[in-house]
């Protein structure tokens, strides 16, 4: 009977091993959706991601141009991500306050994590489904059995999200597009969603869809001529978590001479004294590693005119002239979007862009726009991007033909040949035309009456008048600067 046993119970589990071997070979059926994104918990709960959000593309005519246009960017954001009963939560890093665990009188019990955006989505597993007597089939489906909090997966719902995506840019940028445009209605970009573990990247498109309200008169002549009430802006959400690198932070002091004498891009870190409970800050200089081995490379974006890109080559080759001669091992670079083989798109953070935006309907005017992205931590560049817009290119090209034209040289060897396509020599100058009608404007007899000076000056040239005599040309500098402000430009957008 035992043998009888024995040998029932190694035929049963034979055939146990050979049914699972079976179900293991045969093709899967995936009974999953094909627009559901999952996304795994526990690779994303770390800590140390940089968030970035930016409009990537907009319908033309844009109506709501005058907020939001292709390349415009929020700040680079040190974040964590938190997933709640039903929501994937974006917390702000930053603290004001630290707890500190040896300090019984610093204990921050009653803080919480601020969410600074939040998307919906539920709690899955993804798995073989399991008949009930414990027989694994092949069919790959979701599975609900574990607590929400011990389920592996996390199925997103982009679309589904706590603020407009202009939101993400300046807490109050919502608010104005309120005052003028209604949110209609968002949805994902098919084939934006991407995830490359290898270098900690998360990235999505979602373009969101708005309706101009008659109060608002935020519309301009374009959408009277057009008859264009709506608008559609994409989008790209961009979470990275970077290496850790020998990047050495460099403090601006209060009171230190670059604020006078240049002017810089910083990040203000800002937090409470511990003693005094005081605010306070730290400002760090925004700049690229000096002493990185590979290039910062710059890549041209799709679309982006051949014509101008030999024009960078010489930018290139200046560039790295004057950081060769200030001793530093950083170089910059101009390389295809597609360099390598390997796709890069606008609004991800681990990439700069050159830029070109033809549609001259996208947005207002602009000439073009430089941000960049800097650790919060440590005010390290990580990328940033070169919008140049046709539209400002063009109005300004126009406004320079028509001084010239109006203001030009005095005269040109042939008449006949236009200003452009005058022959000169590098490093010549011609004079311009006479500045009598631009001196006498009322600006200089404004100037004039505080300095005292007769109208009918005897100066031959009369831009000669208003240079002081004796010109103290070795104390003017220093007399300069004194006089100078600060200037302190801790948020780029100003």
């Amino acid at each position: 009977m035992r043998f009888r046993t024995k040998i029932s119970c190694l035929l049963l589990a034979c055939f146990s091993v050979a049914a699972v071997a079976c179900v293991e070979h045969r093709p899967l059926r995936n009974g999953l959706n094909d627009e559901s994104n999952y996304l795994s918990k526990s690779e994303l709960t770390s800590e140390g991601w940089l968030y970035k959000v930016t409009a990537v593309k907009a319908s033309s005519p844009n109506v709501v141009g005058d907020l939001v246009w292709p390349g415009l960017e929020s700040d680079l954001s040190l974040v964590n991500v938190r997933f709640s009963e039903n929501s994937m939560q974006i917390l702000d890093a930053r603290r004001l306050q630290h707890d500190d665990s040896q300090d019984p009188n610093d204990d921050l019990a009653t803080t919480t994590d601020r969410v600074m955006v939040e998307f919906k989505g539920a709690h899955v597993d993804v798995k073989l489904r399991e008949t009930l007597d414990g027989e694994r089939t092949n069919f790959l489906e979701e599975n609900t059995e574990e607590p929400w909090m011990r389920r592996q997966k996390f199925k997103i719902d982009f679309e589904d999200t706590s603020l407009d995506p202009i939101s993400n840019f300046a807490w109050y940028y919502g608010d104005f597009l309120k005052d003028c445009a209604a949110l209609t209605g968002t949805s994902l970009v098919p084939n934006s969603f991407e995830w490359d573990p290898k270098s900690q990247h998360l990235s999505w498109v979602v373009e969101a869809n708005y309706v101009l309200t008659v109060e608002g008169r935020c519309y301009d002549l374009v959408s009277l001529a057009h008859d264009v009430g709506t608008a559609s802006i994409q989008y790209r959400f961009s979470f990275y978590r970077p290496k850790s690198s020998d990047y050495v932070p460099e403090v601006i002091g209060e009171k230190d001479l670059v604020n006078k004498k240049y002017g810089s891009f910083q990040t203000l870190n800002l937090f409470r004294d511990h003693d005094t409970g005081i605010l306070s800050a730290k400002s760090l200089l925004n700049r690229w590693n000096p002493n990185r081995e590979e290039p910062v490379v710059f890549y041209f974006h799709k679309g982006f005119p051949p014509r101008f890109k030999p024009m960078f080559s010489e930018i290139k080759e200046q560039t790295n002239e004057i950081f060769a001669q200030a001793g530093a091992k950083l170089r910059i670079d101009f390389r295809e979007y597609n360099d390598g083989g390997i796709e890069r798109n606008l609004g991800d953070i681990r990439y700069s862009f050159v830029i070109w935006h033809h549609d001259i309907d996208t947005t207002k005017g602009l000439l073009g726009y430089g941000p960049s992205s800097a650790d919060p931590r440590t005010g390290e560049l990580i990328s940033a991007n070169l919008n140049l817009y046709n539209i400002g290119l063009d109005y300004y090209r126009f406004m320079i033909q028509d001084y010239l034209e109006e203001y030009g040289a005095l005269s040109r060897p042939d008449a006949d040949i236009a200003w452009e396509d005058t022959a000169c020599e590098e490093g010549a100058t011609v004079a311009t035309a006479a500045d009598t009608n631009r001196l006498r404007s009322t600006l200089f007899d404004s100037m004039r009456k505080v300095m005292e000076l007769d109208a009918d000056s005897e100066y031959e040239v009369a831009a000669d008048e208003f240079v002081p005599t004796p010109l103290k040309a070795e104390t003017f500098p220093d007399d300069y600067h004194r006089v100078l402000s600060e200037l302190r430009y801790g948020n780029p957008w100003w």
